[in-house]
């Protein structure tokens, strides 16, 4: 079994209507062919080549047939520029946009919240991209980006460094997104206070060549070999400090697939998932080799928060029967050199073929790898027992029963289910 990464972002509808690239009442995906806004200064060609970096700046956001000041609400929207008409510029008069003067290049500045700019582009072929953004602030400034109204991106935080004020740009690197050949719609929203210069699109090549993760059971599960969440319907994780790792570049998909992923290991654990917060998951499916009633799952974790705890189910029964506050974890710091293994569970039986394993954080903690080890191989089989009982209602991917199920995803009778 190989888990190949592909970029299947969440729906951003919600975004789309607050920020208000039309997209008509009722439509399911965004459709390019809809959308009146046309390149500035181009075609804004992204070249997929190796080597090749295209360069998009800032104050070339699209227009439309009647010009600019009609193109506000549909390509862009400035909140400051809107309300002040000596924001304007003189690169373009009739954009409601405040281009600014740099002493080496032109900029977007007197930023709010919640402006955005849209940008056409065209793509050589399928491939993936880095993007780096220079941008500055006056401290702490924020942003997401998007294709086609899909978000493939966090909200990216950056900090000026001391010293550096409005004036002085640094680049930001946002993780590697999939790009398919034609043409897009991208578009920058702002989410905190800053000024932008330009996008520049790197080539990356192909991660779904370079990630495929086998993971086979027995064996050791590598934390960062988490499932790719391919159908935005069916969540396989729920993180909430997605991309805060410091191995930002490992998984090419986006903040959005980086689950917290940090370096400091050994060769054999040269990652972990960390900046973990109580209440976050993710799954992984693995493949059972061998049929047996032995499997001992461990956990390698380091914690220095006290509460630390977690807990893991396989296929949505938990191993621990769902003991109160989880497994305690606390190993007295996060360095690779505090790490300790945790017994989650033994004697579990495991028939051959597919299995999910779902790792639950109770308390903040960093995961190394979760391991199934087993002495003998049998062809009697017995049932994983809890007493988190999953059958006969439904239940939360926490474990939480719930009476009248709303949109969302549940455990019912054992089964991932989706109710939409």
């Amino acid at each position: 079994m190989k888990k190949n990464i592909t970029s299947k972002f969440a729906w951003a509808a919600a975004v789309a209507a607050a920020m208000s690239l039309a997209i008509p009442a009722g439509a399911q995906e965004f459709d390019i062919d809809e959308y009146q806004g046309i390149p500035f200064n181009g075609p804004h060609t992204i070249v997929a080549e190796e080597g090749a970096s295209s360069v998009l700046l800032a104050e070339d956001f699209d227009t439309v047939e009647d010009g600019d000041a009609a193109a506000e609400n549909i390509t862009y929207y400035s909140q400051q520029a809107h309300n002040n008409e000596n924001l304007r510029s003189t690169y373009r008069p009739e954009a409601i946009v405040r281009i600014a003067d740099h002493p080496d290049f032109l900029n977007i500045g007197n930023t709010s919240t919640n402006d955005y700019l849209c940008y056409t582009i065209e793509v050589t072929e399928d491939a993936d991209f880095y993007i780096d953004t220079r941008v500055s602030s006056g401290g702490t400034g924020k942003f997401q980006l998007f294709i086609d109204e899909k978000a493939v991106s966090g909200t990216v935080s950056f900090k000026q460094p001391e010293g550096m004020g409005w004036d002085d740009y640094q680049t930001v690197r946002v993780n590697g997104i999939h790009l398919t050949e034609g043409k897009h719609v991208f578009k920058w929203v702002q989410k905190g206070g800053m000024n932008l210069d330009k996008f520049i699109f790197i080539y990356a090549g192909d991660y779904l060549t370079k990630h495929e993760y086998d993971v086979h059971v027995p064996g050791y599960i590598p934390a960062y070999a988490y499932d790719e969440q391919l159908d935005e319907d069916i969540p396989t994780y729920s993180f909430a400090q997605l991309g805060a790792g410091d191995q930002k570049d490992f998984r090419l998909a986006g903040p959005d697939y980086n689950l917290g992923i940090s370096g400091a290991g050994t060769d054999d654990n040269p990652y972990r998932v960390g900046n973990t917060t109580p209440g976050d998951w993710w799954q992984y499916t693995v493949t059972v080799d061998q049929e047996a009633d032995d499997y001992v799952v461990r956990a390698l974790i380091t914690s220095a928060v006290e509460e630390a705890a977690f807990d893991i189910d396989i296929d949505y029964v938990s191993l621990t029967g769902g003991i109160e506050g989880g497994i305690p974890c606390y190993t007295g710091g996060w360095g690779f050199s505090d790490a300790k293994w945790f017994d989650v569970a033994e004697n579990v039986s495991l028939s051959e073929g597919e299995a999910v394993v779902t790792f639950h954080v109770i308390g903040g903690l960093n995961l190394y790898g979760i391991d199934f080890s087993s002495e003998t191989a049998s062809t009697g089989v017995k049932d994983i027992k809890s007493e988190r009982n999953t059958t006969g209602g439904f239940y939360t991917m926490g474990g939480v029963r719930v009476q009248t199920p709303t949109k969302g995803i549940y455990v019912y009778n054992g089964k991932k289910l989706v109710v939409k």
